[in-house]
């Protein structure tokens, strides 16, 4: 898949296209749908399927750029046309100046969309713009999902109500945020629980406060991961006045440093909510606790196979 961005080049501009438009942030099952009949109608007529893809800087994201690059090139789209961080555009404009720079043979839409939802695809200027240029547009309907709507929003308020298997089952894949290991206070090695802290994370959706168990991918290269269990504590850690929201992880049967390592963390099962411990002790007990059901759940006697 080639990323151009649109402040530098349209790149080959020549090559006929189907132009898919949806916001694609959770690549999930319904966006997967989109992709899925796009190359059906792509391999009828040979275009190639190509996605404009409106940054919206202000909205919390579900899933990690790389992630959702590599799942749109898994998907069969050949290009991403994208605005640099720095650009500020409406998303009218944006798509209007896709189209004008590309040969766009069919145009397939989101139903669900939230480009689709501010009416900027049904509106009389677009129907007359695409009718002028003879440019094909199918809107596909929502996708359903007992008997509801499989939205992006959906998703988000799932998350936020802890329930990350719900929410593994729409997106065809666990939750999962990418950052690097920090620095933090070093309280869980003074607990005997070492954790690794994850950094960059104010651009994800924050799932419910709580005690998660999870997995936890170690960036060896570009192409290798090393997977530990996890159980991840994220909160506000009100035991210890904490203020922030933080993401802490203790790797089960791991010992090593991991700081400056960038990890991939998957949510998996939500074990319990985040509590206001009296003292230390009683935070310790629990911790235990929670390790002793960690390792009962992922069914292990020490560490994760890891591939």
């Amino acid at each position: 898949m080639k990323i151009i961005n649109l402040d530098t080049a349209f790149g080959n501009a020549s090559s006929p296209v189907t132009l898919v438009i949806s916001d694609f942030d959770g690549m999930h099952k319904g966006h997967q749908r989109l992709l899925q009949e796009a190359n059906t109608l792509c391999k009828e007529d040979g275009t190639i399927v190509a996605v404009p893809l409106p940054i919206d800087k202000k909205e919390k994201v579900i899933t990690p750029e790389l992630t959702r690059n590599k799942l749109l090139q898994q998907y069969g789209v050949s290009k991403l046309f994208q605005l640099s961080k720095e650009q500020v555009i409406s998303i009218k404009d944006f798509l209007t100046l896709t189209i004008n720079n590309l040969t766009v043979e069919r145009i397939i839409i989101d139903g669900n969309s939230s480009i689709d939802n501010q009416q900027l695809t049904k509106s009389r200027d677009f129907i007359n713009f695409t009718q002028e240029k003879q440019i094909e547009v199918i809107s596909l309907p929502p996708l359903q999902i007992n008997q509801q709507r499989l939205t992006t929003k959906l998703i988000k308020q799932l998350l936020a109500s802890g329930q990350v298997e719900q929410a593994q089952a729409l997106l065809g894949r666990p939750y999962e945020v990418i950052g690097h290991v920090i620095h933090g206070e070093k309280l869980g090695r003074k607990l005997g629980f070492p954790t690794i802290n994850l950094g960059e994370i104010q651009a994800y959706v924050i799932p419910k406060p709580g005690v998660y168990f999870g997995l936890v991918g170690i960036q060896q290269d570009e192409y290798t991961l090393e997977y530990w269990n996890v159980l991840i504590s994220a909160g506000y850690r009100p035991t210890v006045a904490g203020k922030d929201y933080l993401i802490e992880a203790h790797l089960l049967g791991f010992t090593g440093d991991l700081y400056d390592k960038q990890v991939n963390l998957s949510f998996l099962h939500f074990m319990r909510e985040e509590e206001n411990f009296s003292d230390l002790d009683a935070l310790i007990k629990q911790m235990e606790l929670d390790k002793r059901n960690g390792e009962r759940l992922a069914n292990l006697a020490t560490h994760p196979k890891n591939e």
